[in-house]
């Protein structure tokens, strides 16, 4: 959990800075502390220093800057261009010298126009040491990479999003997003080990209540269930309305039948529709469509009340379908959930 509790204390602020600063040209980005200065000067008068106010002697600057810079410091330079920067590489896009190229940096900067290869390599986005194919390949296997982290968060906030509706308080939003986390937080792992998981658990529930809808499935190459990913992804997030969402949620919560109850609301609800989904013989796609489309049309307090019938009449036989470890995990007798220590690294 420590990545998660990183990432989070960071995300609100990098995306407040971030969608400012991608608005802006270049030459306005910092236009509003310039307005800031200006507004400055408009203070009024009498909070300015008075001049009959005694002055206390100040001590001398035993280095004193303007000597200082005289001596040591050396000329700034124009900012590093594309003719200059070419200088820099090999022929295939290698820096030559990478401590030349930071000490020009140092003394002149760089034109915002060869900005973007330059900061690549300066925050170590991109080695000194990779060639033009080299660097393209980093981004494309990147991108890849930052499609599937966006799309795990992108899933997160939906989970988020309730919590901070009802909490109504950054700090206590954060801690209570913590502790769902440490349920569904293998939902969102890159392996996918907890989301294999419980669809593995739901194939075998089906088998154990509704052997003819899942024999139905088997024919239909169905028996990954993947149908449910975004039901049990996101806790049927997008599928109810807010207030519905909320009331389900603090079902599953109680783990009062079961910790896996958001299981067998599954079920119920592939039992609900088996007539339709059997009767019409839906494929994969369709049927994926005819479950997408239930989105706002599902009678929670009918769900809950058949998921409950069908978690107590499975019983221990529906216990035993569920490997161990499955996600959601068990909350403690004294009901935290997590170490509330954060690392010293996170401060």
């Amino acid at each position: 959990m420590q990545v998660l509790e990183k990432f989070s204390l960071v995300t609100k602020f990098a995306r407040e800075a971030t969608s400012q600063l991608f608005w802006e040209t270049p030459t306005n980005a910092f236009s509003h502390f310039e307005r800031g200065s200006s507004n400055l000067s408009a203070i009024d008068s009498s909070q300015k220093p008075r001049d009959d106010v005694l002055e206390l002697p100040v001590p001398p600057d035993p280095l004193e800057l303007d000597k200082l810079s005289l001596a040591w410091g050396k000329p700034r330079q124009p900012p590093l261009g594309l003719e200059e920067w070419a200088t820099f590489l090999d022929s295939e896009g290698r820096v030559v010298d990478s401590k030349a190229l930071r000490k020009r940096i140092f003394y002149g900067g760089v034109e915002h126009k060869l900005r973007k290869e330059v900061w690549e390599i300066l925050l170590g986005y991109q080695s000194y040491e990779s060639t033009y194919a080299e660097k393209e390949y980093q981004r494309s296997n990147k991108k890849t990479e930052y499609k599937i982290i966006k799309n795990q968060w992108q899933g997160m906030s939906d989970l988020l999003s309730p919590i901070l509706f009802v909490m109504e308080d950054e700090s206590e939003s954060f801690w209570c997003f913590v502790a769902l986390m440490e349920r569904l937080g293998p939902n969102f792992n890159r392996d996918q080990n907890g989301m294999h998981s419980q669809l593995f658990a739901l194939s075998k529930l089906v088998e154990l209540l509704d052997a003819p809808l899942h024999n139905y499935f088997k024919q239909k190459d169905c028996l990954n269930y993947f149908i449910c990913f975004r039901w049990i992804l996101l806790q049927f997030k997008r599928e109810l309305e807010y207030d519905q969402t909320m009331r389900l949620w603090e079902v599953l919560w109680t783990h009062h039948l079961s910790e896996h109850l958001h299981l067998y609301v599954c079920i119920a609800l592939l039992k609900r529709y088996r007539g339709k989904i059997i009767g019409e013989q839906m494929e994969f796609d369709t049927l994926l469509k005819f479950i997408n489309e239930l989105s706002g049309h599902i009678d929670i307090d009918v769900t809950l009340r058949d998921a409950e019938a069908l978690c107590l009449c499975a019983g221990e036989n529906g216990s035993a379908c569920i490997p161990p470890g499955t996600p959601p995990s068990l909350p403690r007798e004294d009901g935290f959930l997590f170490n509330s220590e954060l690392d010293d690294t996170v401060l």
